[in-house]
């Protein structure tokens, strides 16, 4: 992802890459993003979520406060917005299938988690997983 957004970028901007539940740079920073990483925006039809990847709210606070500290007064934190998780199939060459599955693993009235499985498969027999 660095290297995407080096090119994209050139000389503008400094790129950072960090823990973000233990980095101390010593700075602050006008832009913080999270593209695809540690935390998305879900769009599920009229519901709009918080994404994550760490199943612990308590480490999803410390992070995103951490990355408040590393933020200027007017800083801003973006995230990528990401549509409804659902299953997905792509027929690649030479007969390969790609297939992302979804299965719902909890939900209450504040968070639905859900655990992706991603798959190579070529004539029903898994390849990669």
């Amino acid at each position: 992802m660095l290297d995407i957004a080096r090119k994209r970028l050139g000389e503008w901007g400094k790129l950072v890459e960090a823990d973000v539940y233990n980095m101390d740079l010593k700075e602050t920073f006008d832009i913080a993003v999270s593209s695809g990483g540690v935390w998305v925006i879900n769009q599920r039809g009229d519901r709009t979520d918080l994404g994550n990847h760490t199943n612990e709210i308590p480490q999803d606070i410390k992070g995103l406060t951490n990355v408040a500290k590393h933020l200027c007064q007017e800083g801003l934190l973006l995230l990528s917005i990401q549509g409804e998780h659902k299953n997905y199939q792509k027929n690649l060459p030479t007969g390969i299938v790609y297939s992302q599955e979804i299965e719902k693993i909890g939900e209450n009235d504040e968070i639905e988690s859900i655990e992706k499985s991603y798959f190579f498969k070529k004539d029903g027999e898994i390849l990669a997983q």
